[in-house]
C-alpha cells in the first residue's frame, strides 16, 4: 500500500492529493538499486482503488453521474 487519504471531505486537488507520492517516486523510477545482493528496478505497475477515487484522479465523472461509464461510447439521450 503506497497511500490512504482519511479526511472530513475529498482532497480539492489532484495535484495536492499526489504531489509528495509523485515527488517520492521520482527517484526510484529513475534509478535501481542493489539490497542484500540482489538487483532491483521500480516500476509502477497500477493503481487500485474503489469507484469514487478512480473517477477523482482520472478527472472524470463519478460513477453515478449520467453516461459516466468510461468504456461505452453510445450516449443515451434522456427522453422528455
Amino acid at each position: 500500500m503506497t497511500g490512504v487519504f482519511c479526511g472530513p471531505s475529498k482532497p480539492t486537488s489532484i495535484r495536492e492529493f499526489f504531489k509528495h507520492f509523485v515527488d517520492e517516486i521520482k527517484s526510484p523510477l529513475k534509478l535501481s538499486f542493489e539490497f542484500d545482493g540482489s538487483h532491483y528496478i521500480v516500476e509502477l505497475g497500477a493503481f487500485i482503488s474503489d469507484a469514487p477515487a478512480r473517477a477523482f484522479v482520472k478527472c472524470i465523472k463519478g460513477h453515478s453521474g449520467y453516461n459516466s461509464c468510461e468504456h461505452c461510447r453510445v450516449v443515451m439521450l434522456m427522453e422528455e
